[in-house]
């Protein structure tokens, strides 16, 4: 018979011709380990000793202002952390804490949750002596 010609239109059915795989340009290279899964891997923390925290001092001078004033603007704020050796971030910081213990402290009263926070307060106070 007739060898066999596939119309145009069916061209695309034929299969195509492999060649061999080429051989990579940096297969002369010694394979090197993978590096190590990031959950191997430990990073230093953050805060490699924990934050020192203010002298009792400092922290009375804090909870004076505190009990007069539960919100410092910026110049008062930056005023007090001058006067306390700290800096604005210090103060500002210990003021959102301890604005937080207070919101606790005043919806735990009637559950004893701010007898607790008290207590905790007296054991911080003696272990800093």
């Amino acid at each position: 018979m007739d060898s066999q010609v596939l119309p145009p239109t069916l061209s695309y059915l034929s299969l195509p011709t492999f060649s061999p795989p080429l051989p990579s340009p940096l297969s002369f290279l010694p394979l090197l380990p993978s590096p190590p899964s990031r959950s191997s891997h430990s990073y230093p923390p953050h805060h490699p000793v924990p934050p020192t925290p203010p002298p009792l001092h400092t922290v009375n001078e804090l909870e004076k202002r505190f009990n007069k004033q539960k919100y410092l603007a910026s110049s008062e704020r930056a005023a007090l952390a001058k006067q306390l050796k700290m800096t604005d971030a210090q103060v500002k910081t210990w003021f959102q804490n301890r604005r937080t213990k207070w919101r606790l402290e005043e919806e735990g009263s009637s559950s004893g949750h701010s007898l607790r926070l008290q207590q905790n307060d007296e054991d911080k106070k003696r272990l800093r002596r």
